[in-house]
């Protein structure tokens, strides 16, 4: 039997997103080839429908770059970024 290995992804939540995280970063553990839309479904499962209502508004940097749906490389970084008010 093949054996799935696991790969962990920093997120870094910001301002509201780290509020309904009720964190700033985490490490989470996801499947290869797991995509963006993926990796959100599962803080959402960890973190609760609030965390959820917050993604829904966010723009995302996958390693720097802004993404929506993307498979991440083998070492990825996201930072889930709520809309900011002011300059």
């Amino acid at each position: 039997m093949a054996e799935t290995i696991e790969k962990r992804v920093l997120v870094r939540y910001f301002a509201a997103a780290a509020e309904a995280a009720g964190c700033q970063e985490e490490w989470l553990s996801v499947r290869p080839g797991a995509n963006l839309e993926q990796i959100l479904a599962g803080a959402v499962h960890l973190h609760g429908s609030s965390l959820n209502t917050v993604l829904a508004r966010c723009s995302f940097l996958v390693n720097g770059i802004t993404r929506r749906d993307l498979a991440l490389p083998a070492s990825g970084e996201i930072d889930v970024l709520p809309p900011f008010a002011g300059g």
